[in-house]
């Protein structure tokens, strides 16, 4: 849950970073340190860190989030219940999955729940990190139940948690956490704020292109970009606060300003250049009538089987290039076309292809590569892909099953 949660406010590996060392602080092998979260997150990835995935899906398919966000959020609810079971049989075998199933059934099904209810509202950017949230306090409470107590709990301490106080206190350390929830549900929910956070737009105009090949793209307007009520914009409010607060409380060094935008932009830049680079390649194949052409290739080879490809081709995207956004980036467009020359819903295929996306995360190997960083297993990735290499491939082709079923049978 924690994993998610932090996939829900920042991803690009934070969360296998995080909860990696936590980990193996408490006692647990390297590999199951790392192979927990990069599992435990996958179903997030999509809805999660503002919903940057699926606004890169938006955005290189050229449709409407309320279009997308059906069977995108139906499939990545299952997904829950498999990320769910995934870790507890790392944990302990098959033997934990049933002790903790009805766990797994109650809380997933809540949080399946509240992520598809906030994305078919709208409210995509919110869906993976209230969900998280919520199942959060859910295990809090469920923990707690006599059939998952610790029997060897300490009698003068019970809960485990270390009585020494910290230096920061829990609601200092939660406040950035509670100013994101505060600030994006406001922007998101409030319609006053919302109609003038997003009054001024920026959108460029582009002439018609015509290939050597005679493939046209016709004039138009690109993707209208909110200025200040941008996801990006809001997290920047919510740093900027956050920083005044901690500074005022005197929890920052001198010059820890410049250490801030120093490592924000050493750990900011590299990504970004990667996600610019592959929407650049992903616009010059759709823009030079390449994207169209494998489209019609993957339909007549595959036929009526296409379906159970759709999720396997969004995970791989994935690993190949390291995120679910970058996947869909990739991707998106081509299983669009592809979807509409097999006449088949496009909505089914592209909820397939960013559910496999986010499935892919756990096989990222420059995500496995962050995990291992933090918990001393450097150049030896390979244990740990291995665990979750079967766990990814398990629930890419349930998903490609049940796309398959919701294509030809639903």
């Amino acid at each position: 849950m924690f994993s998610a949660f932090l996939q829900g406010v920042a991803g690009f590996g934070v969360p296998i970073a995080v909860v990696a060392p936590l980990l193996v602080g408490l006692g647990f092998s390297p590999i199951i340190a790392v192979a927990v979260p990069a599992v435990g997150h996958s179903w997030a990835v999509t809805f999660g860190d503002m919903a940057s995935s699926f606004q890169a899906l938006i955005a290189v398919t050229g449709l409407s989030g309320e279009f997308l966000a059906h069977w995108s959020a139906v499939f990545l609810g299952i997904t829950v219940f498999l990320c769910g079971a995934g870790v507890v049989f790392l944990f302990g075998g098959i033997h934990s999955v049933g002790h903790c199933a009805a766990a797994i059934a109650v809380v997933g099904g809540i949080m399946a729940l509240i992520q598809y209810a906030l994305a078919q509202s709208g409210l995509w950017t919110l869906a993976g990190f209230v969900a998280a949230m919520v199942g959060m306090i859910l295990f809090f409470l469920v923990v707690r139940l006599p059939l998952y107590q610790r029997q060897e709990a300490d009698p003068a301490n019970p809960s485990g948690v270390p009585t020494a106080e910290a230096e920061m206190g829990l609601f200092s350390a939660l406040l950035p956490y509670i100013i994101l929830i505060v600030i994006v549900s406001a922007a998101e929910l409030w319609g006053p704020l919302h109609k003038f956070l997003n009054q001024i737009y920026l959108s460029l105009y582009f002439p018609e292109i015509t290939s050597h090949f005679d493939w046209v793209v016709k004039a138009g307007f690109g993707k209208r970009i909110s200025v200040f009520g941008h996801p990006g914009s809001l997290l920047t409010y919510v740093s900027l606060i956050s920083f005044i607060v901690f500074s005022r409380q005197r929890y920052y060094a001198h010059g820890a300003i410049h250490t801030i935008l120093f490592n924000t932009l050493k750990s900011g830049v590299p990504t970004s250049l990667g996600i610019v680079s592959m929407i650049c390649f992903s616009m010059i194949m759709d823009h030079a009538g390449m994207t169209y052409l494998l489209a019609q290739g993957i339909s007549s080879f595959f036929g009526k089987l296409y379906p159970i490809f759709a999720s396997p081709i969004g995970t791989l995207g994935a690993f190949m290039t390291g995120s679910n956004t970058n996947s869909n980036v990739v991707f998106g467009a081509l299983q669009k076309q592809t979807a509409e020359l097999a006449k088949i819903s496009v909505a089914v295929i592209l909820g397939a292809q960013t559910t496999g996306g986010s499935i892919g995360s756990m096989l990222a190997p420059a995500k496995i590569i962050v995990g291992c960083s933090t918990v001393g297993l450097s150049g030896k990735e390979g244990p740990v892909l291995g665990a979750t290499l079967k766990y990814g491939l398990v629930m890419t082709g349930v998903i490609g099953i049940l796309t398959f079923l919701a294509v030809y049978i639903s």
